[in-house]
């Protein structure tokens, strides 16, 4: 019995293991000159948008916002 349910935690394990994730990154406006700011906003709520519908695969595991933030300075 003790075997059994090993097994099934094994492979559950495997499951959550192949499991895709995927994070959003914020936006950024391309081109613009000058940024003022309403621009950083809307990347951010664009890429939490985004979050939000992809969050509803069940197959994909989504970071949320809040974790990927740090990232928004940074270029890609």
């Amino acid at each position: 019995d003790l075997l059994r349910r090993s097994g099934n935690v094994t492979a559950k394990f495997r499951k959550e293991k192949t499991e895709k994730s995927i994070a959003v990154l914020p936006f950024k406006l391309l081109g613009a000159g000058e940024n003022t700011g309403e621009e950083e906003y809307l990347g951010v709520g664009l890429a939490d948008a985004l979050t939000t519908r992809l969050s509803n695969v069940r197959r994909l595991s989504v970071r949320p916002t809040s974790s990927v933030l740090a990232f928004e300075k940074s270029t890609v």
